[in-house]
């Protein structure tokens, strides 16, 4: 497969055959595509924009909302998707599925983090010391 973010066969400046290793290995993913490996990809091919299975997810983080449940829907590469949109230039995707994914960012407020300012109270030492003797 290719290097090249969102790209699929590895492609090089030859003209792509059925040959070609990567090209071979699309094709035996979907045959379909053999009628045109150049082209688009075909609708019956996995183009890795669709969901998969249902995950639970729990944001632990100083920016998280607190009390709040999120109904927008994400999946495995969201946490990618908020990465590459928070920390890489506008429109960076790795992946065209990670493209696709909803960042997640209703969980969160960044610019009024409701548990950056939390005092934590002091701890109280173990009741039985466990230190080890030597």
């Amino acid at each position: 497969m290719s290097l090249a973010p969102g790209a699929g066969a590895e492609c090089s400046s030859n003209l792509l055959s059925a040959t070609d290793t990567s090209v071979a290995d699309a094709i035996a993913l979907c045959p379909a595509l053999a009628a045109s490996p150049t082209g688009p990809l075909p609708n019956q091919c996995a183009s890795f924009d669709q969901l998969g299975f249902r995950v639970p997810f729990i944001a632990v983080s100083p920016f998280a909302k607190r009390h709040y449940v999120s109904h927008t829907v994400g999946d495995h590469t969201s946490l990618l998707a908020l990465i590459e949109k928070r920390f890489l230039a506008p429109g960076s995707h790795l992946t065209k599925r990670d493209q696709h994914a909803s960042t997640l960012e209703d969980l969160f407020d960044f610019d009024h983090p409701p548990s950056l300012d939390v005092p934590i109270a002091p701890v109280a030492p173990p009741a039985v010391d466990c230190t080890p003797t030597l």
